[in-house]
């Protein structure tokens, strides 16, 4: 029998199979499937191969294996790496922000195989975190003074990447590519330690506790890997938690589960807010979407985070309150703020805009307005409106003090962050926003209510009751949501009709059409209608309230749910 290192027939060593052959061709047309399934099978070889002859090799052998182990590390002296995804991806990012948070939380400045690549994404993530913009112009203050860019172009290098995006929808593969390489090279980087650590070591001492670092550090970048990618939870944990929720939903008779909406017909018929849900509520202009959102803002700060009951005492809603974060888009921060003051005191917004108070009534306002500053609330109304600003604010206030629910006024007034450097339609454009208020859901495990307008189609039915199709430029809003609400008021359309006599009518038809417009109109009168056009976690239906819209109050009213 042939000593376990001499020379075979194939020309590698007896009772082993052929030495790893790696992938032909240039290292960036290397085929990633093959490459990592190929070094994969090379590291557990070398883990059994160590295992299998060294306890009992001569120095001889020991230094056969080496020139084996240097042979595979000399075959891919040029790191596996693709400068190509890399631009892409740097490209695609400061084209698009919004693409920032498909992979903030895997990729890493470390993973680039280009220092400077990995530079630039380095000054990227520290801007995005900081609630900036990243573009050619903001990357460019921070390399001013850098030789290293200056090198390759200097701010015309960062403005070829940006220029060269066709389409920013693969961004996120560029992203797994990248650490896929990572992950090989740091593979490669395994197999040449071993190789130069093995020509160190005693054979009969040292070479155990070699094996024993070189697969700890092979399922470090194992476990690295996993971490990378999707949270992967066992059954028992994700049981463990909703056996929890439930008997805790149970105990509570459904209070534990989500935030209430103010009214027990609501909670019945719309569903408590939970995360990580993103709520829709659309409807046309003046039928009161600002006022109600207000409303379910207002009721999340005054409810408790541990029992959801409702908090009388101020002091106690500032402290236990659920914290919101209220994004407004189309009226300031100083509008919203008179809204709920307006819900607080009962008086008119215009009265109080305008000071057509009484003396009472302004030392009522500054009490109301007192307290409602002790409110768990804050008031976005900042001017940038893409979804990755929105998202790292909503992150900075979770961080700093804690957020339990988003509000989003609204949908149509923010910008994907494309248009900068693409063109791209207004329905890409809502969908990319869709998807990212969805994600942001997900990442920071919150309710979000986001509101929607909707088509002008719905004025050219007889029936203006809305439909999850009159949702305006994009069925991905549809898709995205776990819930959609419509908010429908008849009294408006009502008082859109009032009735013209016709040539050929006389003055008792004409004066009996007009009284029962007039009898419409007292029946509707302050009456809204919330619609349930979907619902994942339960069924759709219809609940009527009293909606104030000049105080912003809702109260139930005697109209059975359907």
């Amino acid at each position: 029998m042939s000593h376990p290192y001499e020379p075979s027939p194939h020309g590698g060593m007896a009772d082993e199979p052929p030495p790893f052959q790696p992938h032909d061709g240039d290292q960036n047309a290397l085929d990633q499937d093959e490459g990592d399934e190929a070094l994969l099978r090379a590291g557990a070889s070398l883990i059994s191969t160590i295992r299998k002859y060294l306890p009992g090799a001569s120095d001889y052998d020991v230094g056969r294996f080496c020139g084996e182990l240097s042979r595979l590390a000399e075959a891919y002296a040029l790191p596996p790496h693709n400068l190509e995804a890399e631009q892409a991806l740097l490209g695609a990012l400061m084209v698009n922000n919004g693409v920032y948070e498909r992979f903030r939380d895997r990729l890493k400045p470390e993973h680039f195989a280009d220092p400077v690549n990995g530079r630039i994404y380095a000054a990227a993530m520290q801007l995005m975190d900081a609630g900036k913009g990243v573009s050619p112009i903001t990357l460019k203050n921070i390399f001013d003074q850098d030789d290293t860019l200056a090198e390759i172009g200097g701010a015309k290098y960062l403005v070829r990447l940006a220029a060269s995006v066709v389409t920013v929808v693969n961004a996120e593969d560029y992203a797994e590519s990248i650490i896929g390489l990572w992950q090989r090279r740091q593979l490669l980087d395994v197999v040449r330690e071993t190789s130069v650590a093995l020509g160190r070591v005693g054979v009969e001492n040292n070479v155990p506790q070699l094996v024993q670092q070189m697969e700890s550090r092979l399922y470090d970048l194992a476990e690295k890997g996993e971490a990378m990618g999707s949270p992967v939870e066992p059954m028992p944990t994700v049981g463990a938690r909703v056996r929890q929720q439930i008997e805790a939903a149970y105990k509570s008779e459904g209070r534990s589960y989500g935030i209430g909406l103010g009214l027990p017909i609501l909670d019945e018929i719309i569903g408590r807010w939970a995360a990580p849900q993103l709520i829709i509520l659309g409807g046309r202009p003046a039928m009161g979407k600002t006022t109600v959102a207000r409303s379910f803002a207002r009721y999340a700060a005054r409810s408790c985070r541990e029992t959801r009951d409702y908090l009388h005492d101020v002091q106690e809603a500032a402290a236990r309150g659920h914290r919101v974060l209220f994004a407004t888009y189309e009226m300031s921060g100083d509008e919203q703020y008179v809204g709920w003051l307006s819900y607080e005191t009962g008086l008119a917004a215009d009265a109080m805009k305008q000071g057509r108070l009484q003396p009472a009534q302004i030392a009522a306002a500054v009490e109301a307005s007192h307290n409602l500053d002790r409110l768990p609330i804050q008031i976005d109304g900042s001017a940038t409106n893409t979804v990755e600003a929105l998202f790292n604010r909503a992150r900075r206030a979770q961080r700093r003090g804690g957020l339990d629910f988003l509000v989003v006024d609204y949908i149509q007034l923010m910008q994907a962050g494309a248009d900068r450097w693409r063109q791209s339609s207004r329905t890409q454009d809502v969908s990319e926003i869709s998807r990212g208020l969805k994600m942001l859901a997900k990442d920071l495990s919150i309710p979000v209510l986001a509101l929607s307008q909707l088509n002008r189609s719905v004025e050219q039915r007889e029936d203006k009751r809305p439909l999850l199709a009159d949702l305006r430029e994009s069925g991905a809003i549809e898709q995205d949501a776990d819930k959609v609400v419509f908010l429908y008021r008849h009294e408006y359309y009502l008082h859109q009709a009032e009735p013209q006599r016709r040539p050929d009518e006389n003055d008792d038809k004409f004066h009996d059409r007009y009284e029962n417009w007039q009898r419409a109109c007292d029946e509707a009168r302050g009456k809204a209608e919330l619609i349930v056009a979907k619902r994942r976690d339960g069924k759709t239906g219809k609940a009527g309230i009293n909606l104030n819209l000049m105080t912003g109050r809702m109260t139930e009213n005697d109209q059975e749910a359907q």
